[in-house]
């Protein structure tokens, strides 16, 4: 029963996603504008730093070597992320 009702539930959510976005066109634009100037303002006045998620998944990682870590490193470890250094 689970699927019926999701098969019946996303077409809708796709319908009703389509026209919110037409309708609040203006407003996501000015979010999508002012949010990354106001989270680096923020960033740099109490000198933290918000995290940037992955907009694709990496490649499929070999296992690891022996004696490397199996857990990987945090993307902003080696301080080269696009947004700065860390503080």
């Amino acid at each position: 029963m689970h699927e019926a009702v999701e098969e019946v539930r996303e077409p809708l959510r796709k319908v009703l996603g389509q026209r919110f976005r037409a309708t609040h066109r203006s407003d996501i634009a000015t979010v999508r504008a002012r949010l990354p100037l106001k989270l680096r303002e923020l960033e740099t006045r109490y000198g933290i730093r918000f995290p940037v998620p992955r907009l694709q998944a990496p490649p499929p990682r070999a296992g690891p070597a022996a004696g490397a870590s199996a857990v990987p490193s945090h993307p902003f470890a080696s301080g080269t992320h696009p947004g700065g250094p860390n503080r």
